[in-house]
């Protein structure tokens, strides 16, 4: 199995960007010949902390991104995601 790992910088909110990033990444991968990309864990969510009156929409913004995105990945991939709501790790 060849495995292809995406390092990459983003910014938080832009899931939309990030996610064109990612596809273009995994294209590139493919090319490669790999079987599977790798990206890091805060890729889609970033390094930041959210109250508790935004992160569930921020939630439905980022499943829906990340939805959108496996249907177009070219390659299986493996995206951490780290959210905390309430105290507790989801």
């Amino acid at each position: 199995m060849r495995v292809a790992i995406a390092q990459m910088n983003t910014h938080t909110g832009a899931l939309s960007e990030t996610c064109e990033r990612m596809l273009a990444y995994a294209c590139r991968a493919q090319e490669g010949d790999a079987d599977l990309v790798i990206y890091p864990a805060p890729t889609l969510t970033g390094l930041m902390v959210l109250s508790d009156a935004t992160i569930d929409d921020f939630l439905g913004d980022l499943f829906t991104a990340l939805q959108a995105l496996a249907e177009k990945l070219p390659i299986p991939a493996l995206i951490p995601v780290v959210v905390q709501k309430d105290g507790e790790l989801l």
